[in-house]
């Protein structure tokens, strides 16, 4: 499931102008994500969790180009009428430790999230009288 909905997020990106660097980044957390989950059989809420902190890693996808082909990324920026000091700036604020911080942050929040969606989806089944 998670798999189809990185190919998917991976489609968008690159359709949208993010490029293609990021795709396998985004395919691989969806793929990992996916396994994780396959190890508790879907039914384990521990690996769901980390499942979807996994799953949340794909966000940090569109700020590769920046590291990874900076030069490039940077000339490509001025090429399409950015200035200077808005690259400065860019590259500045997006080097390897906000990098870092920010996938760290991802997967937290990604845990986060999924008991933020445990306890909606609970709610709403016991109303509906589901559970």
């Amino acid at each position: 499931m998670l798999t189809t909905m990185s190919v998917l997020i991976a489609i968008f990106m690159f359709i949208t102008g993010m490029g293609y660097l990021g795709a396998p980044l985004i395919i691989a957390a969806g793929v990992f994500a996916d396994l994780i989950a396959k190890s508790g059989k879907y039914k384990s809420f521990k690996k769901t969790a980390l499942s979807h902190g996994v799953f949340c890693l794909w966000i940090c996808a569109n700020y590769f180009p920046v590291i990874v082909t900076a030069d490039s990324y940077r000339k490509d920026l001025l090429d399409g009428g950015y200035s200077a000091e808005y690259c400065d700036n860019l590259f500045r604020a997006i080097n390897e430790k906000t990098i870092a911080v920010l996938l760290i942050l991802c997967f937290v929040f990604g845990i986060i999230g999924a008991f933020v969606g445990k306890a909606v989806v609970k709610k709403h089944f016991e109303k509906a009288g589901i559970v």
